[in-house]
């Protein structure tokens, strides 16, 4: 049996860290507290704003289709088409498995927790946690890994993963600002979709990242 190595112990901390994350956000949005309270102000704090800033609300509206199933169709033939040219060919087929993966348990969990979504009277479109925040965060999250993995230059990894940051945190905040979701919703996609990238992180540095045949300038891999 392979020993455990540090990386993968710290990966598996990570994804147990979300994962707990989550298991608390669910219990909270099941019954009636202070976070349920703090939501629901802050949902009628948003609601207010897109009546003052219907400009921002618009902007809103066409970037958090970037997390919606179709950014994700679009995102995830685009990544994959990237690392072939890059004869990255085991990691084109890790993306799309990890982000097309991800995708089965968004219904299976909006459907097992059945929250309303803010203002909804009727229907079985449910709120938590926010699928749109999810994808985001396992696409942004795989993405980050992969440039950490393959990118040369130190300058390059934290631009690439500033970039992917501020990604993830408009989404969420779009969600938030078109009254779609709550913050705990948002909080309970990202939680998850960490959880899930981190999974695969732990499995892929306890067991051997992918290494294609060529080199490229993003290329990491030691000459022997």
């Amino acid at each position: 049996m392979k020993k455990l190595r540090p990386e993968p112990c710290i990966a598996l901390v990570f994804c147990c860290a979300f994962l707990s994350l989550f298991g608390t956000l669910a219990y909270f949005v099941q019954g009636k507290d202070t976070v349920t309270e703090c939501d629901s102000r802050a949902a009628e704090f948003f609601r207010e704003q897109r009546k003052e800033l219907p400009q921002v609300a618009h902007a809103l509206s066409v970037i958090t289709d970037v997390g919606s199933l179709k950014g994700v169709f679009v995102i995830a033939p685009a990544g994959a088409a990237l690392l072939l040219v890059l004869r990255k060919f085991k990691f084109s087929i890790l993306w799309l498995v990890i982000l097309l993966g991800g995708l089965l348990a968004e219904e299976p969990l909006k459907s097992f927790f059945h929250r309303p979504r803010p203002f909804a009277t009727s229907g079985t479109d449910w709120s938590f946690p926010s699928a749109h925040s999810m994808r985001i965060m396992i696409s942004c999250g795989l993405a980050a890994y992969i440039a950490v993995v393959l990118c040369k230059r130190w300058s390059l990894r934290a631009g690439t993963v500033s970039l992917l940051v501020i990604v993830v945190v408009l989404i969420g905040f779009s969600r938030l600002f078109l009254g779609k979701h709550y913050p705990t919703d948002v909080l309970g996609g990202y939680s998850v979709g960490a959880a899930w990238v981190s999974a695969w992180i732990a499995a892929l540095a306890q067991f051997g990242r992918p290494r294609d045949s060529g080199a490229t300038t993003a290329d990491t891999s030691p000459k022997r």
